[in-house]
């Protein structure tokens, strides 16, 4: 370990890597470069903002069989989010980095560099990547800022520092090209894991989290809209974006602070559940925190509900109401193999393309995990198996997979401790209440005007009127 006095306020500054050459003091905030046997002020940086993650600078864990310690971190943001990035120095003297995102993790090691990288600016999500002759997918393209750094890092970062990445997917693998530093760039490739999986050792506990912060991570609790002072609900920790469902005002949270980003036309929206309301499936209780309503682009009449829901444990679900009933929906870690433009593979199940169409966002209210925006559009493609169906979202940015389940409406309402409304009878004769009753009078009418004078000279024949009759009477029973 290598210790030299921060240049900005004497405190130690410790460098446990060699291959760090750059920390930032705990005390100050000075970001200290690394220059042979002494260190040399780089300005400050922001302190970054307790988001109530588990993790923190000496976690330990193991990945693939080798032993590694975070010893600090970035906090990123762009327009429509943030993640924190933290650096991981192994035992063997490599470095790897775990992203953390909404409660989902990937850990990807440097890779030795790529010669056929394609330009930054001429990336979109959904190129296709050739790297170590596996084809990869581009699904994350975007420009982020640093907004926050803490304990040691392999380069230097700066107020303002800039981050150019691209995320590349095939299967339940990773591939990020970081155009940071220009081109060729740095290649990290890895997985998704889990926390368990990964074997961390000294994460923070809840106690810990609500001792460090005064905030318990994942509690639904009910801030003041800081435009009309409405409550509305948001997930400690978990949620970055308020929709005020009374004013509409779109709401940043950042750390404890909330600023007003916009304010939209105020409008009303009808929904079947509402927020704040639990629903209990999957082995959990899932509160409802938002819910947005969308449409398909240039059809006014084809219109559906998706809920966002929220359990401590489990993390993030959605459950999707529309003219065809109800669905489950989670987002994919493992994405599907993409066989030609209709065609895709998935747990070895060869799905088709049904359809493709384009969506906007026409009203959100709540707490949400991303920025969410009226007006907001998307390409959709729907891959349809025989019990679950396969959706790409495809934004100017990002492409998202994800799968859903149908679910009878009289489940999913049971879910909620919801009666399922019972439809009215459909008369298939008459449509209209009380016009067969009306009919009857005017039909039995008829029938004895022009039987009865039969009947009475002698041409008619009383049992077929009478008969004729009670099939008149029956149907206006039924109708009824």
């Amino acid at each position: 370990m290598f210790t030299a006095p921060c240049p900005g306020c004497g405190a130690p500054l410790n460098f446990r890597s060699p291959a760090s050459v750059m920390a930032v003091c705990g005390y100050c905030q000075t970001t200290a470069l690394r220059d042979a046997e002494s260190v040399r002020d780089q300005g400050k940086i922001s302190q970054v903002l307790d988001d109530l993650s588990p993790l923190q600078t000496g976690v330990t864990g193991q990945y693939e069989g080798r032993a590694f310690t975070l010893l600090g971190r970035l906090q990123m943001a762009y327009d429509s989010g943030r993640w924190s990035e933290w650096f991981a120095w192994f035992d063997d003297g490599t470095e790897g980095w775990l992203s953390e995102a909404s409660g989902q993790y990937v850990f990807t090691l440097r890779q030795p560099p790529v010669t056929n990288a394609p330009p930054f600016e001429g990336l979109k999500p959904g190129k296709l990547f050739y790297w170590q002759d596996q084809p990869f997918r581009a699904s994350d393209v975007r420009t982020a800022q640093c907004t926050g750094g803490q304990g040691e890092l392999p380069f230097a970062v700066g107020k303002g520092w800039e981050a150019k990445t691209a995320d590349f997917r095939v299967g339940a693998h990773f591939l990020t090209l970081d155009y940071s530093e220009g081109t060729p760039p740095v290649c990290y490739a890895g997985r998704a894991v889990t926390l368990d999986e990964l074997n961390c050792q000294l994460l923070r506990d809840e106690e810990q989290i609500a001792r460090n912060t005064g905030q318990e991570k994942g509690k639904i609790q009910a801030l003041d809209c800081p435009n009309c002072g409405s409550p509305i609900q948001a997930v400690t920790g978990m949620t970055a974006h308020l929709v005020c469902p009374s004013c509409h005002a779109d709401v940043d949270l950042n750390g404890d602070k909330a600023t007003v980003l916009a304010i939209h036309e105020a409008v009303s929206a009808q929904s079947t559940l509402r927020l704040g309301e639990i629903g209990n499936f999957d082995g959990a209780a899932w509160t409802v925190i938002g819910f947005l309503k969308a449409r398909e682009s240039g059809e006014e009449d084809s219109v559906w509900t998706e809920y966002l829901l929220f359990n401590l444990k489990k993390g993030f679900s959605w459950l999707v109401e529309s003219d065809e009933g109800w669905e489950t929906v989670a987002v994919l870690n493992e994405i599907p193999d993409i066989l030609d433009d209709s065609r895709i593979r998935y747990q070895g199940q060869t799905l088709k393309r049904e359809w493709t169409y384009g969506s906007e966002v026409t009203y959100a209210a709540g707490a949400f995990n991303w920025r969410i925006r009226v007006g907001d559009r998307s390409e959709i493609s729907d891959f349809k198996a025989a019990n679950f169906k396969l959706t790409r979202e495809s934004y100017q940015d990002e492409i998202t997979w994800s799968l859903a389940r149908r679910e009878p409406a009289a489940t999913v309402l049971g879910w909620f401790g919801r009666e399922v409304p019972v439809a009215p009878r459909y008369n298939p004769v008459l449509k209209a209440p009380g016009e067969l009753g009306s009919l009857f009078k005017i039909f039995s009418t008829l029938l004895w005007v022009i039987n009865l004078p039969l009947i009475v000279f002698g041409n008619g024949n009383l049992v077929v009127t009478l008969i004729a009759w009670g099939v008149l009477w029956i149907f206006n029973r039924t109708g009824d």
